[in-house]
C-alpha cells in the first residue's frame, strides 16, 4: 500500500483489494485453463474470496459489495458484468487455492507491518460462514441438522484489521484447534507488542507460546477450570 496522501484517503478495502490483485498475479495464472471463457481471472477471484474473508461475509455478500461500489471495482478491473456466486464457491475449492491464499494474507501482513511505527498489537479469532443460503431455522424446522459450513479463523493487525494469518476448516472444531497453525503463520511475519484473544482461546499452550516465543502479553480472558470457579494454571 502506497504511503501517497491520494492512496491514503482512499477506503481500507480498496486498498487491499490493489495489494491483493498485485500479489495474485505472483502466483495465479490469468486462467485456470486454456479453454474457459476468460470472462474473470484467476487473481480477481482469489481477490474476491481475500475481501470475503476480510469483511467476514459471504460469496453473495462479497459480490453485492462489488456491484454497488463502482470504485471497488475499477480496482479489481472489473466492468459492471460480475461473477456467480457459484464462480466463487467452484473455485475456492480447487487445490491449492487455500495454501495461495495463506501466502497472500502473509504478505499483506508483512506490508502492513512494514509501514507500521513499533510493533504491533494483534487479534485472533474465528467465526462460522454458511456455505448455503439456506437458513439454520430452515434446516431445523426440517428436522435436519445443519452441517454445510465453513470455519474461518484469522490473525489480524489491531486497528487496521488487516490479516497476517488465515485458517480454513469444514467441520466444527475447538478454536484452539486452528491456534497452533496460525501462531506459526504468524510468527513467520511478525512479532507482536500484545495478543488479544477471546475465552475460547484461554489454553496454556497459547500463553506459553506468547511468553516463551515472543516474550509478550497474552490478553485472554480466563475460563474457570476447577470446582471452586478458579481457572488453574499460571
Amino acid at each position: 500500500m502506497s504511503k501517497s496522501k491520494g492512496t491514503e484517503k482512499r477506503p481500507l478495502v480498496e486498498r487491499i483489494a490493489e495489494m491483493a490483485m498485485r500479489l495474485g498475479r505472483q502466483y495465479l495464472a490469468d486462467y485456470g485453463a486454456t479453454r474457459s471463457r476468460h470472462d474473470f481471472t484467476q487473481w480477481q477471484l482469489m481477490t474476491c474470496l481475500i475481501l470475503r474473508v476480510y469483511l467476514k461475509t459471504t460469496h453473495r455478500g462479497v459480490l453485492d459489495l462489488l456491484a454497488a461500489t463502482p470504485p471497488l471495482r475499477e480496482r479489481m478491473e472489473l466492468s459492471e458484468k460480475l461473477p456467480h456466486f457459484t464462480t466463487l464457491q467452484k473455485f475456492s475449492t480447487r487445490s491449492q487455492v487455500l495454501e495461495i491464499a495463506q501466502k497472500l494474507v502473509a504478505e499483506i501482513g508483512q506490508q502492513a507491518v512494514a509501514q507500521a511505527p513499533g510493533q504491533p498489537e494483534l487479534a485472533m479469532d474465528a467465526t462460522g460462514l454458511a456455505r448455503t443460503t439456506v437458513s439454520d431455522y430452515f434446516e431445523s424446522r426440517r428436522g435436519r441438522k445443519f452441517r454445510r459450513w465453513v470455519k474461518v479463523a484469522v490473525v489480524i493487525l489491531a486497528g487496521s484489521l488487516l490479516p497476517v494469518a488465515l485458517a480454513i476448516d469444514l467441520k466444527p472444531t475447538h478454536d484452539c484447534a486452528q491456534a497452533r497453525w496460525l501462531l506459526k503463520q504468524t510468527q513467520a511475519v511478525v512479532k507482536p507488542a500484545k495478543l488479544y484473544a477471546d475465552a475460547g482461546y484461554d489454553a496454556e499452550w497459547i500463553h506459553e507460546h506468547c511468553r516463551e516465543q515472543w516474550g509478550v502479553e497474552s490478553v485472554i480472558p480466563a475460563v474457570p477450570r476447577r470446582a471452586d470457579g478458579t481457572g488453574g494454571g499460571k
